[in-house]
């Protein structure tokens, strides 16, 4: 077969009885691929921020910029991150967890030059808070204790594999980034529990993969926001956990693959484990990135969470120690979820339908037992919020 010798393009052989032969994956075409993607917004990484409901787009037509987008309380969605910055981070390769918000203040990672950026409401020129140098971050947490944020810290200086780390930033970035903790290979998951007492997080070392064994650990925090010895509080050699997340009420909850299923277990007072889930679905996905998150706390102390079992995604609600439900949606697939005062937020999506930024808690009722308006409706004004899910659910199974 003739090949164009000087530009190294292929000429088509040109046969009188049919069509041009060219060689496999040549054939000149008049769709481009910009037709077909340029216009298709990829939605990821949900917060919730008191009422204030933030997400990433990643958009083909801008380079592939990852722009950081606010819904505010008023219904306006507007951009957050002005270009050129990309809200991404490359920590494992992979990254996640480029951003946090806090009270409207934005931290985030800026792709290019891998440093943490400050965006203040109101202001248009996010502020660096890090140094420039090798330096990667992810899993970004405000301490409100403190007025700090944390983050795990990939160090790229030298040769050899990057050094991870557990670090702060000062909120006005006035002084250096303090490292509280490191030396395991891989660092996951930095949460600070709401009473400012102590710090949980995730570890493991090669040749590990973290679904396959990792550690969580918890430490107190010192007078001077370091932290103490810490203690093991789950995982080891034959267990995964993922997602540590503490409750309102400072109880920890995390995800573990103890029975053979990702459940979410709570370490109660004793300490006692004691598994919310037990039954066979999946409630947290492989950590390729950072930051999944696969349940939430309602604001009548019960979780929500998504459990992954015959192929799809379920939403339940979790009354820990009282009840587990599965909550009716048309949704088969849910990423990311968050909880906050405007509901429960998530990267939702059917075989028939793209992913979209769904609040789900507005509209469905399983979801909202504590309503006036739905309580009214049921005639339960005056019944436990247990019992109107019930019905609620009853009434559903006989529509």
């Amino acid at each position: 077969m003739e090949q164009a010798a000087q530009d190294g393009e292929h000429e088509p052989e040109i046969d009188a009885g049919g069509p041009p032969t060219l060689p496999y994956g040549s054939w000149p075409s008049p769709i481009r691929i910009d037709d077909l993607v340029a216009e298709v917004v990829r939605l990821s990484d949900p917060w919730v921020d008191g009422d204030d409901v933030y997400w990433i787009e990643g958009r083909p037509a801008e380079g592939g910029r990852s722009v950081l987008v606010l819904r505010s309380s008023d219904g306006v969605t507007r951009d957050i991150t002005p270009p050129p910055f990309d809200v991404r981070s490359r920590v494992h390769e992979y990254g996640g967890g480029a951003y946090v918000v806090a009270g409207g203040t934005v931290l985030f990672s800026h792709l290019k030059d891998g440093r943490l950026y400050r965006l203040d409401p109101g202001d248009d020129a996010p502020q660096p808070l890090t140094p420039e140098g090798p330096f990667r971050y992810a899993d970004l947490r405000f301490d409100p204790a403190r007025r700090r944020f944390l983050a795990i810290r990939e160090d790229h200086t030298g040769d050899g594999d990057p050094r991870a780390a557990i670090v702060d930033i000062a909120l006005d970035g006035d002084r250096p980034v303090r490292v509280l903790y490191e030396g395991p290979d891989f660092l996951a998951a930095p949460r600070p529990s709401p009473d400012g007492r102590s710090l949980a997080w995730l570890e493991w070392d090669l040749p590990d993969m973290p679904w396959d064994v990792s550690r969580l650990r918890v430490a107190p925090f010192l007078d001077d926001g370091g932290l103490g010895p810490s203690d093991l509080a789950a995982g080891g050699s034959d267990e995964s956990i993922a997602q540590p997340e503490w409750s309102p009420d400072a109880l920890l909850h995390f995800v573990s693959d103890r029975t053979g299923w990702w459940n979410i277990y709570r370490l109660a007072p004793g300490p006692r484990l004691e598994n919310l889930t037990p039954i066979e679905a999946e409630f947290a996905d492989p950590a390729w990135v950072f930051d999944r998150s696969s349940y939430g706390y309602l604001a009548d102390g019960a979780i929500v969470g998504v459990g992954r079992s015959g192929g799809r995604d379920r939403i339940f609600h979790i009354a820990p120690g009282d009840s587990l439900g599965e909550v009716a949606s048309p949704y088969t697939d849910i990423g990311t979820l968050r909880v906050g005062p405007a509901g429960i937020v998530a990267n939702v999506g059917t075989p028939t339908v793209p992913s979209t930024i769904g609040i789900e808690k507005k509209t469905n009722p399983f979801l909202r037992p504590n309503s006036h308006e739905l309580r009214k409706s049921l005639g339960m004004e005056k019944a436990s919020d247990v019992d109107v899910f019930g019905e609620t659910r009853k009434r559903k199974d006989n529509f």
